[in-house]
């Protein structure tokens, strides 16, 4: 299911957006989800990142087809802001 949640970055905070979605994907927090997909919006563009911990799963693939790359435990992809994906 999708969760909403504001990003605010604490000052001086070292960490990333990418641990969200290793808390996303951590199979002992959500044991049905497949991949953990997570965006924010830049000035001009939607950043999104995607996360997995199974095997089975490439979400390189899935950023490939968005138009962006990774490998198949982390991956990303840009979109226009705005831009959600269609729900299956």
């Amino acid at each position: 299911p999708p969760l909403s949640l504001p990003y605010q970055k604490p000052g001086n905070a070292s960490w990333d957006f990418s641990e969200i979605g290793e808390y996303l994907s951590d199979p002992d927090l959500c044991p049905e989800a497949v991949f953990g997909a997570y965006y924010f919006d830049r000035a001009d563009m939607r950043q999104w990142g995607m996360r997995t911990r199974r095997a089975d799963v490439d979400v390189s693939a899935i950023a490939k087809a968005l138009g962006g790359g990774g490998h198949q435990a982390a991956a990303g992809f840009q979109t226009a802001i705005g831009w959600l994906p269609d729900r299956a």
